[in-house]
Parts: structure tokens; C-alpha cells; sequence
């Protein structure tokens, strides 16, 4: 099944050259529930955004590679409060070199470690097909 994404920022909105897009999926279960947390935590937000969509080095502590499947990239958000939230994002990129960043579920984890129970959250996000329409 085709997914669709909303585009939120853009490396252009901070003056970068880097043509890297932060979006959110906009299935119904899982947008507003990324799109509360977002809002709650706007600030820490914003500074894992500028420094993704500004600096040539992508990943840091806030943002990281969770799961590599070649051509599918799963990486997390990371929001260091007591619940130890993540934001699991697919990767892409398109033809004219535009790399998406797509914020797909929001997990509460309760260790630092990927294990059995988001291994298969991890899985499905890799195999969500998600198609760029201007």
C-alpha cells in the first residue's frame, strides 16, 4: 500500500544547500499522535530539525540509524525524557536528490537497546512505500 507524507521543514527554510525535507506521514493512527508530541516538545524539536536539515554530518545522539536494509534506512528521533521517546523515521531520497527524512510512529521505549518488542515496528517501517508527489 502507497503511504503520503506532509513536508514540515526544509534545509532551504534555514538557508542550507543540503535539500533535506523533515516530513510526517499523514496515515490518520499515527499523525496527530506525532504531530501532540511535536507541539508538546517544540523546542528540543526544533533543535533536533536545524541540526539535521543544517549540518553535513546527519546523524548525532538525537538522531540516529536504527535499522539498514540497504535501500530502506530506519532512524529515530530521540527525546531524552523519562519515557524515553523515539520518533522511527524511514529515509529516502528522490530523483532530483532530495533526501526525505519521514516521521512515521511515535515509541515509548523502555530501553536503550532495540529488542524483540520494536523489532517488528522497525520491520514494518522499512517496508512502508512512501512516493514524493509535489
Amino acid at each position: 500500500m502507497e503511504r503520503r507524507f506532509n513536508i514540515i521543514k526544509k534545509s532551504e527554510d534555514y538557508g542550507s544547500p543540503l535539500k533535506r525535507r523533515i516530513c510526517i506521514d499523514i496515515d490518520p493512527d499515527d499523525s496527530h499522535e506525532i504531530r501532540d508530541y511535536l507541539y508538546s516538545h517544540v523546542d528540543y524539536f526544533n533543535i533536533i530539525a536545524e541540526r539535521i536539515l543544517t549540518q553535513s554530518n546527519l546523524y548525532f545522539d538525537g538522531f540516529k540509524r536504527e535499522k539498514d536494509d540497504g535501500a530502506r534506512k530506519v532512524s529515530a528521533m530521540k527525546f531524552f525524557d523519562k519515557k524515553n521517546t523515539r520518533i522511527y523515521c524511514q529515509e529516502m531520497r528522490n530523483e532530483e536528490g532530495q533526501f526525505f527524512i519521514i516521521c512515521a510512529k511515535l515509541y515509548k521505549k523502555k530501553s536503550q537497546k532495540n529488542n524483540k518488542k520494536n523489532q517488528p515496528l522497525l520491520e514494518a517501517i522499512s517496508n512502508y512505500e512512501y512516493t514524493y508527489k509535489p
